[in-house]
């Protein structure tokens, strides 16, 4: 597959690059895809600022997301269902991007981590970077880089993430 070339600028663009066991790969617009890709991949990998910040199978990411900005990501992704989605809350990220090219100090998500606002700014957020690690609160293949995350479960509002499939019907015809 021929590399993605844009011919303007473009601010805030994510992708998404996609392997195969043959070495296959694609690179797909975020935006476009986000809510299908539980159902085109196996793991997932979420990046911030050129460092990835958690990974996990697929299904595992979507229903237990044990990274501040995973959960805002998903918070993002339009549900089907009009009341669900009316009545659920975002995560809106404040603040500016950091620069990639000059990331801050310590975890590179902390100048915008409402987790870290919950737990009254902790210092070790703007002094070490934390390392991708499985913790004992996760899945078993799940890793995630976040000093924070085993508080991740009760921190996390419970309406920003819904079960999409518990409010998508599909009606069968016969």
């Amino acid at each position: 597959m021929d590399p993605l070339l844009a011919r303007r600028p473009v601010r805030h663009l994510g992708l998404i690059v996609m392997t195969t066991d043959r070495g296959l790969a694609g690179a797909l617009d975020t935006n476009t895809v986000r809510a299908a890709l539980r159902h085109i991949a196996e793991r997932v990998a979420v990046m911030y600022l050129g460092k990835i910040v958690e990974i996990a199978p697929a299904a595992t990411l979507y229903k237990d997301p044990l990274h501040p900005y995973t959960v805002a990501l998903l918070s993002a992704v339009p549900v089907p269902d009009a009341r669900t989605e009316r009545a659920r809350r975002r995560v809106i990220l404040t603040g500016d991007i950091p620069s990639p090219a000059n990331p801050p100090s310590g975890c590179r998500f902390h100048t915008r981590c409402w987790l870290r606002e919950r737990l009254d700014n902790p210092e070790v957020c703007t002094t070490t970077d934390p390392p991708l690690a499985t913790i004992p609160e996760a899945h078993a293949d799940q890793t995630v880089a976040c000093h924070f995350a085993a508080e991740m479960r009760t921190m996390r509002p419970d309406d920003v993430i819904p079960e999409v499939e518990a409010v998508v019907s599909i009606p069968v015809t016969s």
